[in-house]
């Protein structure tokens, strides 16, 4: 098995890129509508569902940035589960590689103005692309964060959150279950995995992003005590 680099997906922060958007009652890019005459908190609630699909029954057709915003590729907001406002430029790279449980969904963001054609990325968690018999799992900590031991049971896609409950239940919390070398099974550029949490990019796709000029996006290191292998 080979070692594989991936990186945490996030949007960038720097204001030279993506515009003085940090005020009082905002930090994003896309924040409103262009109509917020009807805006009121039962119809804000509605577009940030935590969980799940995208309510495609919304009406995706009126996000508007925020004044100081600059558009960028890659826009943040405080609409649905992830920041997922990707421009035509981004959709049409992503056609070169391969996503899990990815789709886009047509939406339209006003900015300054102008009306423009952009997507929203939904990308679903699954632990489908992991090999849990191969890979390896750990108890750590949960505040210092340290490795207290292996896991001693058997863990499968189906059992992974039953011993996460069972260890949050019999040592109140302060022991966690975490991956340790996630093995994949298949060739993947971007996943939301359902073990952590997290949104995970490869290498390869972070590269092609950085060589197109796309703007508005930060790549985080992994945790260092977590390892993706593949063949």
């Amino acid at each position: 098995m080979n070692p594989k680099t991936y990186y945490k997906l996030t949007t960038s922060t720097d204001v030279q890129v993506i515009g003085r958007i940090y005020a009082q009652f905002n930090s994003h890019q896309i924040s409103g509508f262009i109509d917020p005459e009807k805006t009121d908190q039962a119809r804000r609630w509605s577009y940030q569902e935590c969980f799940g699909e995208i309510d495609q029954t919304l009406d995706l057709h009126k996000f508007k940035t925020y004044q100081g915003a600059k558009k960028t590729d890659l826009m943040s907001s405080d609409f649905f589960w992830h920041s997922c406002f990707y421009s035509p430029r981004f959709v049409k790279l992503f056609s070169n590689f391969i996503g899990e449980k990815v789709d886009f969904i047509d939406c339209t963001v006003h900015h300054r103005g102008r009306a423009y054609r952009w997507h929203l990325m939904q990308i679903l968690s699954s632990n489908d692309v992991v090999d849990f018999e191969r890979s390896e799992f750990g108890l750590y900590h949960s505040v210092k964060a340290h490795c207290v031991g292996p896991a001693t049971q058997t863990i499968t896609a189906e059992t992974f959150w039953d011993v996460c409950r069972d260890l949050h239940n019999d040592t109140d919390d302060e022991v966690r279950l975490k991956a340790r070398q996630v093995v994949l099974n298949k060739p993947c550029d971007l996943f939301h995995l359902d073990l952590d949490n997290g949104y995970y990019i490869s290498k390869r796709l972070k590269d092609a992003i950085e060589a197109a000029g796309l703007t508005g996006f930060d790549f985080d290191p992994i945790r260092q005590t977590l390892q993706f292998l593949g063949d």
